[in-house]
């Protein structure tokens, strides 16, 4: 009855599903593994699951697997499946142990969620935002040359024609050279 009920809710659920032995060996894929893979459970069972997984992810992550085998530590991933198009897709992975009431791992079960749209939003973020930086400084380079400018030749009247300006000439004098520093530290 149990066996039933969880083979119901994970061949309901929008992710893709599976279980494994206690030793680490896939025992079960839900039917949106084979709908989104293209494969059979017997052409993704074993190391078969493996010609899914991107190259450029797989190492790490059957490394994370292993060690995590004998000890029972959950397990979190980003990494990228492909799909049956072929296009690879991120997907976030999370697995834990089951362990039964002696505390001995009986199997693991696993869920995999496409995270596509928001991790390629993520990146487009990360872009934008490196782009902006990137702009901030050359604007505050640009910006630099004029405002000494400002302050060289603000200094030059100071000194040589302090004398010969009135009141106001000097208040606008300072504004003027007030200005510069401020823009300057700006």
């Amino acid at each position: 009855k149990a066996r039933e009920r969880f083979r119901f809710m994970a061949e309901s659920m929008p992710q893709k599903i599976f279980t494994a032995t206690a030793e680490g060996e896939i025992d079960y894929l839900n039917r949106q593994w084979m709908e989104y893979t293209g494969l059979s459970f017997a052409e993704l069972n074993g190391p078969g699951w493996a010609q899914v997984l991107h190259p450029d992810d797989f190492g790490p992550d059957n490394q994370t697997w292993r060690e995590s085998i004998p000890t029972g530590e959950p397990m979190v991933f980003q990494h990228r499946f492909r799909r049956a198009d072929g296009e690879f897709r991120w997907h976030l992975t999370r697995v834990r142990a089951m362990r039964d009431a002696t505390g001995k791992i009986s199997m693991w079960i696993g869920s995999n969620t496409d995270i596509h749209e928001p991790k390629e939003k993520e990146e487009d973020l990360r872009r934008a935002n490196q782009d902006l930086q990137q702009f901030a400084y050359s604007a505050s380079h640009d910006l630099q040359e004029p405002i000494r400018n400002v302050a060289v030749y603000s200094e030059i009247v100071a000194k040589r024609y302090h004398a010969v300006l009135d009141g106001d000439g000097r208040q606008f004098l300072g504004f003027l050279t007030e200005g510069g520093r401020r823009l300057a530290t700006l």
